[in-house]
This record gives structure tokens, sequence and C-alpha cells, in this order.
């Protein structure tokens, strides 16, 4: 019986099992990758749009051509928002300026069935390049991939929900980004967190709440 099948059948309106969460979870987030791909390829091919190797550029870009795929049918439980702020109880009771909450990348919300629940994604872009390109220093950015303003806002808790972390690779190759990021995962965090190529994509682990969570890496080539 496949999950959306034991989700339909399930008899307690108040519990589902984990593991069909999970399953769901999963599913989820490769629509999600799915559309982020989707998207990259349409921005590739659109001769119109003046191509930028700066990432709030680039993200903008991507962004307005998922605003034009979740209007497909396909996709109409699906919504995204581009650089909205996460407001935490000390913005919202005016303990700090809510000009202070972290503004994110991009934020999919999914609207499913089960238990009328919604799960929402949060998306954290960075430019990459295996070589220094132009005054963009290749390190610099592997760091920045890695460390406090990347992966490093889901393992220190910053962002409040999964989500994934979206790389625009300006040179270079997908495989040998991925082992250069492992080597400063190592020594920004521990082997736990490393980048691994599974069938479903690049992830890594990190928790929430003591509670192993799954972050999926996506690398768009702008070569």
């Amino acid at each position: 019986m496949s999950y959306l099948k034991s989700i339909q059948n399930n008899t307690n309106p108040v519990t589902v099992d984990s593991e069909i969460i999970y399953e769901l979870v999963v599913s989820l987030k490769t629509t999600t990758k799915e559309l982020i791909l989707k998207a990259h390829t349409l921005y590739i091919k659109d001769t119109s749009i003046q191509k930028s190797t700066d990432e709030e550029t680039i993200t903008a870009c991507i962004y307005g051509k998922l605003k034009t795929l979740v209007d497909l049918e396909q996709y109409c439980t699906i919504e995204v928002v581009a650089e909205p702020r996460q407001y935490e109880h000390i913005h919202t009771t005016g303990i700090l300026n809510p000009k202070t909450a972290k503004r994110l990348d991009l934020y999919f919300t999914h609207f499913s069935s089960v238990q009328t629940r919604k799960f929402r994604f949060i998306v954290e872009a960075k430019v990459l390049c295996q070589k220094n390109i132009g005054t963009r220093n290749a390190n610099d950015l592997q760091n920045k991939y890695v460390t406090k303003n990347g992966m490093g806002r889901f393992i220190n808790g910053d962002f409040k929900h999964e989500g994934f972390m979206l790389g625009y690779l300006l040179n270079g190759t997908e495989k040998i980004m991925i082992d250069d990021l492992n080597k400063i995962i190592l020594n920004q965090y521990t082997s736990n967190h490393t980048i691994e190529n599974l069938q479903r994509g690049y992830v890594s682990k990190y928790s929430i709440d003591g509670k192993t969570t799954e972050l999926y890496h996506i690398l768009v080539n702008l070569n």
C-alpha cells in the first residue's frame, strides 16, 4: 500500500504514523526539488534575461520562473514566496525590532490533506565556484555555503523548518564541488554533517530539537 493510500485509510484522526509522515515529507521535498530544477532550466533557456553572477539577482529570476510553474494545475497545492522574514516571538511582541528578523531566500508551503497540515520548506541560496572568477574567491564562497550564513542556519537552529541548500555553480563540476564542500564541513562540523550522494540526490543530516533531519542540496550549473 502506498503511503498516500495509508494516510487516507488511517482511522486515527489525531495521529498519522511517523514513517508515513516521513515518506510524505520526502515526496514533497522531491516535488520541491523538481520545481527548482524546472525553474532553473526555464531561467537558462530564457534569452530575454540578462544572466548574472549575483546570488540575489539569480534567485529573483528563479523565483519568477517558480511563480509561473506553481500556477500550473499539477502544482496548485504549492505556494512559493521570495525573501520573507522569519518572525519569532521576540519580534512579534516588540522585544526586538522586526527588521532584525532573518530573511529567507525562498519559502515553500505545501498544503496537504493529512490532518489539514501545511508542510513548509526553506531554501538558502549561495553562489559557488571551483576556481576564482573575477573578484570572487572560490574558497570564500564555499565557506559561506557551509558556515553560519549557509548550512549553519539549519544546523545551528536559526531556521525553524526543514529545507534545501541551493548552490549556483558558476564553474567547475558538481562532484568535485561536493568533495570540496565536504572537506570544509569536516573542518567546521563533524562527519555526521557531510553531504552524501543518495538515490534521491545530495543529502546531509542535522538535528532539530534532537530529531535527525535531512537537508537536501541542489547544485545547478550556470556555466
